[in-house]
């Protein structure tokens, strides 16, 4: 099960990583085309921002804090040793919710000038 969590927790994150590296790599071509180019590809070009917030806990620490919660049913194959990346992937109670709607307001909150600027509010 550990490695299980390993593989399915490296599918969503190395995707996010991926779609951002995507989007520098991008924004780092902008100044390179030339006008005739610009021109080709038929609308404005213009760099996009990228705006990140990364929970400031690790989920899978968290999601061992509310491994009670787990239905029995689950719990008999995800024990709670080593499985928080695991659970943090399939632990959907209320507690756990809750703790992760909390710590992503809190950490929205830290940010909440990046998180201005980005939408133009300030």
């Amino acid at each position: 099960m550990h490695i299980l969590g390993h593989l399915m927790n490296s599918a969503f994150v190395d995707i996010l990583e991926y779609d951002l590296d995507s989007l520098r790599h991008m924004n780092d071509l902008i100044p390179v085309l030339n006008r005739r180019a610009r021109r080709q590809i038929g609308y404005a070009v213009h760099e996009v921002e990228p705006l990140e917030i990364s929970p400031s806990r690790e989920l899978n620490q968290l999601a061992k804090e509310h491994y009670a919660e787990l239905p029995k049913a689950l719990s008999s194959y995800i024990k709670p040793v080593g499985a928080g990346t695991l659970l943090s992937l399939v632990l959907f109670e209320q507690g756990f919710c809750s703790a992760l709607h909390q710590l992503g307001y809190y950490d929205a909150m830290a940010k909440a000038d990046d998180i201005r600027r980005f939408f133009h509010l300030s």
